[in-house]
């Protein structure tokens, strides 16, 4: 189990790490996040970005703060651009004091960057273990550390880059999905990946399409349910980061817009399947939701 060093004394509950309530604003958010030495950096990333008076205030704030090792993984020229910092950090605070309770699973909340939201996941919450929490797509090491005006958690990795291209404009502007992309449009699916607000989407690469059967094909070219029922099979109109895989179990029953059902897993390999396809990359952050690029076409049975 990981600890987090504190430099001041803090009651342990199983829901997260309460802070001892003291007189006037001493233990604010800025405070607390302060004496927590893994989150060191973004400390002083808020102050780098002159936001230090705003949380140290009445006003209500819930910070997703990630640790000084995410930080140390950005490249050099993110880590020197100091306007590009700002927006970083910006964009891991919201208004508000939101717990772990509050979080609705598929949800999303506006950061302090401005048009930028956060996408809230929450898995495994209807079993006996604490939840998963993801904040777009970024798993909570920690979460529910109190102040007296706001709430930390603490992520494993920092967000960014920052979401900016809803489902189908990922396909449409990438070659490697030219075909899935052009079989969107002539399905009409298109929309639906534009709009949806919630998507996830499993999408096979070029070479997985030209590995199909020629017969398979020219069956879904010239079918129209038959190419509409193998596309919504790809779609789920809720968000599935890896993280919703259970743990122990290692599975994850999914029904499809197809209403079809896959099952994402990871296999006995350690690599992670939808059925019989290998995801090639997993977690690729959408402004709608996730995709994952996987090395087959999936057929409904």
């Amino acid at each position: 189990m990981k600890t987090l060093t504190y430099l001041f004394s803090v009651t342990l509950c199983c829901f997260g790490l309460y802070v001892l309530e003291t007189e006037g604003n001493m233990f604010n958010v800025y405070n607390v996040a302060s004496r927590i030495q893994e989150i060191s950096t973004f400390v002083s990333a808020i102050g780098d970005a002159g936001l230090k008076n705003n949380l140290t205030g009445s006003s209500q704030f819930t910070l997703f703060a990630p640790t000084n090792e995410a930080f140390n993984e950005l490249p050099a020229n993110v880590k020197n651009n100091k306007t590009l910092m700002k927006s970083i950090v910006m964009y891991h605070i919201t208004k508000g004091m939101l717990t772990h309770k509050r979080i609705l699973d598929d949800s999303t909340v506006d950061s302090l960057l401005q048009g930028a939201k956060l996408r809230l996941n929450k898995y495994g919450f209807q079993s006996f273990a604490l939840p998963t929490i993801c904040i777009t797509g970024v798993n909570a090491d920690y979460f529910d550390v109190h102040a007296s005006n706001g709430i930390i958690y603490i992520l494993e990795k920092v967000i960014y880059p920052f979401p900016k291209q809803n489902a189908y404009e990922v396909a449409a502007r990438s070659t490697d999905f030219s075909t899935l992309s052009f079989l969107l449009v002539k399905d009409k699916l298109d929309a639906l990946l534009k709009n949806a607000p919630h998507v996830t989407v499993f999408a096979p690469t070029n070479k997985a399409f030209q590995n199909v059967p020629s017969k398979t094909m020219s069956n879904l070219l010239s079918n129209q349910t038959a190419l509409d029922n193998v596309l919504k099979f790809h779609v789920l109109q809720s968000t599935y980061y890896t993280a919703a895989i259970p743990r122990r179990s290692g599975k994850l029953v999914l029904t499809t817009e197809s209403t079809k059902r896959v099952t994402f897993y990871t296999g006995e390999d350690g690599v992670l399947y939808v059925d019989e396809a290998k995801v090639l990359t997993s977690n690729i952050t959408l402004t709608n939701g996730v995709l994952h690029i996987i090395d087959k076409v999936l057929i409904p049975h």
